[in-house]
């Protein structure tokens, strides 16, 4: 795939996003920094739109995970982001696009934190069968439910909001992809709030350069060190915390931006048994 134009909001260290002042999400100057850049987007010839979030529960599916305590499950209370917002959000995103008549195809991902690298899996399945343009939109809040269940089992660390934005088209020649080998895996019979050696190393590609997920937590590192062995790492979430759903897109557009060499494998991992992957080329 060909990366014609990405854009992000990334977390600062403290794990929320430098545009936000915590009153609401999504406050008028990150929304304003968004449409901006949407407004700069024309899409061409046959297009998809795929929107990723982390959560995208039910609200009556919203309820504690272990035992019957009464946890809030009304949505304006939990912060959950239900399918019908997102459904909504999603084409609130797509109306802000030129040539959005060419948009024939439109889905949501909510994969946990592997959605948004699924969504460039979805994105390399779509170019590679007729689409000639597929855009990405995904975005994070920290929910009072997702910090709730991390808490409920053990999975101790910094979570961060957050949105990222990538528009694919395809590449003419090798020389042009930009980003390649996406692939996704997952496991059922596994225990759904944790990840395993065998589902990291269904999505690993030969490289130079890993981005892992990368959470930091025991049960992860655990997971993640037999699988990528001595392969230098590219790390973020240590710094801006673990944006959820957006995290895998975010930080590829993270990768974009380093000055490196070679072939950088991004992997996500998800609540569930989710995990996903893809290859940047930073090698131009």
């Amino acid at each position: 795939m060909k990366v014609l134009s990405y854009n992000y909001v990334k977390p600062n260290n403290d794990g929320v996003v430098e545009m936000l002042d915590h009153s609401e999400y999504m406050t008028s100057q990150y929304i304003n920094h968004v449409y901006e850049y949407l407004h700069g987007i024309t899409l061409e010839g046959k297009c998809a739109f795929i929107y990723a979030g982390g959560v995208l529960l039910t609200a009556g599916e919203a309820r504690n995970t272990k035992g019957d305590r009464d946890y809030r499950v009304n949505v304006n209370d939990s912060g959950v982001v239900i399918k019908e917002t997102a459904a909504y959000s999603m084409h609130k995103w797509i109306g802000q696009l030129k040539g959005r008549e060419n948009i024939c195809y439109a889905t949501i991902n909510g994969n946990t934190c592997a959605s948004s690298m699924h969504c460039l899996y979805e994105a390399e399945q779509l170019l590679n069968n007729g689409f000639d343009q597929v855009i990405i939109v995904a975005e994070e809040k920290t929910s009072y439910n997702t910090l709730r269940i991390f808490d409920e089992h053990n999975i101790d660390l910094k979570v961060g909001e957050g949105m990222a934005i990538i528009h694919l088209g395809k590449a003419t020649s090798p020389a042009e992809e930009d980003i390649t080998q996406c692939k996704t895996w997952f496991e059922y019979n596994r225990n759904p709030f944790g990840v395993t050696e065998s589902g990291y190393k269904n999505v690993i590609t030969e490289c130079d350069l890993v981005k892992p997920h990368g959470t930091g937590t025991e049960n992860n590192e655990t997971a993640e060190n037999d699988v990528y062995g001595d392969t230098p790492q590219l790390r973020y979430k240590e710094t801006i915390g673990h944006t959820q759903g957006v995290s895998g897109l975010l930080e590829v557009c993270m990768v974009l931006d380093e000055y490196l060499g070679g072939r950088v494998c991004c992997v996500s991992s998800g609540l569930g048994g989710f995990y996903a992957s893809c290859i940047v080329h930073k090698g131009k």
